[in-house]
């Protein structure tokens, strides 16, 4: 079965290249970010890393002397070890040495893991935060959130450690080489002449996976979405009631395939390169291991020189495909390293820190010809709307789906910058407030509540943590003013109880969670409030124990509220009634409904049906 039109990914844009100049600028960067997480492990690690690729070099050479000096011995008639025992000493000493380099590199390489992971993880966290709303909107961005910020320490560590070993392997590479023609320079060249297209191939074929991996991003991204829906448990039921199982895992199967098939090819094409080019340099090493034997037979060469060039062609050859290899597996790893680093050079639209701080907030709001249009949409979804909001009062905003209430608040409280227009707050531009500063001025109930699942105290203190954290006495006087006593109550160890399901055994209800975000945003000490549909998933009686606790607790501050039911709006101060993106009417319930026009027929349509 193939995806629908709707559900059938647009690739990425093909990707720029990769030159060597952009991998060593990475590299750079990479290195820099190493050391200011740790430079006591990252400056033990590449020293580790320098002094064991000399290594291998000087154990084939120490082993060629131990069997020069051997056959001397017993030429000279001398049956003896003393005269041995510092060559074989140095030779377990290169051994040992070998050894203890390798201990130390895996100890930095896990201490410089945790660190990295830790200090990546929460720059990642942080960098997403500092993004405002319209770049999530903006679905040209989804790709590059997906490619870059769920990216991990642990495997930013592993193109670190990739480039360090690829050096180190490079140095005996070269080591390893020099002894080889040292000792035979006619035909280790040979061997040598091999190494260039063994690593060119591995290259090219490593561009062409980071290239198919960045354009396969939204592939990937929908095949993982169908997996997330299949295994998410809020979505079981409607997948068993709807019999939805089959299709979505046939458009995951497909997408699974999808993919596969893409990168076939590729995998069949470095198959048979490997294949080629083991054949070619075992033939290679075939030809100079003969001369290298038939010379010693002849006495142009010693024998402890042939068993130095021997073991130093295997280790040669072992460098070789450890050296292609890495190199391929830095290329490839270039790419997670590239998409967290364009991830962490997207910049908001709306700085959170520049702009200057009023000195005291009254909570007047003004806005002036504003419209305000997503990104990639094709009109606005506001237009033209004056609206002014007194200090101190609650005003109520209605309308239809899709009229733009949530859109308006989300402008009111900065989370978006209008298209057109300003908006105002006690008669400034809003734009030229620091974001941040101006958060704090405001508490906000989205929609869908967030669920912390921590205990019910920390759930309420999070509104002010700062001042509330240890406080148990105002965190309850908070719940008794938010109405919030009777739901408390339930819980079998109070304010202690951890709510949720992943870390303790009580969970909420929907509405139950609705009051907890309220009583939170309650505890937040702002001169504004905006609550989002309040009391979407309360019974009536809970509306009504919520709102008269509201009214209470928000005389003094600026409230908005955006809600369909008419219980909730009725005793605003002001209703704002909204159609298609525009202010249409203004005024309290009783002015509204005397009107006669949207707001009385909405009202209209609602208690007719709360009536039966």
């Amino acid at each position: 079965m193939e995806p629908s039109e709707s559900t059938k990914p647009r690739n990425s844009p093909a990707p720029t290249g990769s030159s060597f100049r952009e991998i060593a600028k990475t590299t750079r960067r990479s290195f820099r970010l190493s050391w200011e997480v740790s430079p006591a492990s990252f400056a033990t690690l590449l020293a580790a890393a320098t002094i064991s690729s000399f290594l291998p070099a000087a154990l084939a050479a120490t082993a060629g002397l131990v069997v020069n000096r051997t056959e001397q011995l017993i030429e000279g008639k001398i049956f003896e070890l003393t005269p041995l025992l510092p060559w074989l000493g140095l030779f377990a000493g290169i051994m040992l040495l070998s050894g203890g380099l390798q201990a130390i590199r895996g100890y930095f390489e896990s201490v410089l893991g945790f660190d990295m992971d830790r200090v990546l993880s929460r720059r990642v966290l942080n960098h997403r935060l500092s993004l405002d709303m319209a770049f999530y909107e903006d679905p040209r961005n989804h790709n590059l959130l997906s490619r870059g910020s769920q990216f991990a320490g642990r495997e930013y560590l592993k193109f670190i450690l990739q480039v360090v070993n690829l050096g180190s392997l490079g140095i005996q590479f070269v080591t390893l080489l020099g002894v080889m023609m040292w000792i035979l320079p006619t035909v280790t060249p040979l061997l040598a002449a091999l190494a260039a297209p063994m690593i060119l191939f591995r290259w090219r074929l490593s561009k062409l996976q980071y290239e198919l991996n960045l354009v396969t991003t939204t592939q990937s991204r929908l095949r993982g979405y169908y997996a997330n829906s299949l295994a998410s448990k809020e979505s079981l039921p409607t997948i068993k009631f709807f019999d939805l199982k089959d299709l979505l895992s046939e458009r995951f199967d497909t997408l699974s395939r999808e993919l596969l098939d893409v990168n076939r090819n590729l995998y069949r094409r470095r198959a048979v390169g490997q294949m080629a080019g083991s054949m070619a340099f075992a033939a290679a090493f075939l030809f100079a291991a003969g001369w290298a034997a038939r010379s010693a037979l002849i006495g142009e060469l010693a024998i402890g020189s042939l068993v130095t060039y021997l073991a130093s062609a295997d280790r040669f050859r072992t460098s070789l495909n450890k050296l292609t290899k890495a190199a391929s597996t830095v290329f490839t790893n270039l790419l997670f390293v590239r998409n967290l680093y364009d991830f962490f050079d997207a910049e908001p639209a709306i700085h959170p820190t520049e702009g200057s701080q009023l000195e005291e907030v009254d909570g007047r709001i003004r806005l002036e010809n504003v419209s305000f249009r997503y990104p990639c949409a094709s009109r606005d979804t506001l237009s033209g709307i004056d609206l002014e909001i007194e200090a101190g009062k609650t005003i109520a905003i209605v309308g239809g789906n899709g009229a733009g209430k949530t859109t308006l608040a989300n402008l009111i409280t900065r989370l978006f910058d209008p298209t057109g227009g300003a908006v105002f707050l006690d008669d400034v531009d809003v734009r030229k407030l620091s974001a941040r500063w101006l958060y704090r001025q405001i508490a906000y109930v989205p929609q869908a509540p967030v669920r912390f699942e921590t205990t019910a105290e920390e759930n309420i203190a999070f509104g002010d943590f700062g001042r509330l954290e240890g406080r148990r006495d105002v965190v309850s006087r908070i719940a008794t003013e938010a109405a919030l006593d009777p739901v408390i109550a339930k819980m079998p160890d109070g304010l202690d109880t951890v709510l949720g399901k992943r870390f303790g055994d009580y969970d909420l209800s929907g509405g139950e969670w609705q009051r907890m975000a309220v009583a939170r945003a309650l505890a937040k000490r702002a001169p504004i409030l905006v609550f989002d549909e309040p009391t979407a998933n309360l019974d009536a009686r809970s509306e009504y124990e919520l709102f008269t606790a509201l009214k209470e607790m928000t005389s003094d501050r600026t409230a908005i509220i955006i809600s369909h039911r008419f219980a909730t709006v009725r005793s605003a101060d002001q209703i704002i009634v909204l159609e298609d993106g525009q202010i249409v009417e203004v005024g309290n319930h009783d002015e509204l409904i005397e009107l006669g026009q949207v707001y009385a027929g909405l009202y209209r349509v609602q208690q007719k049906a709360l009536n039966g």
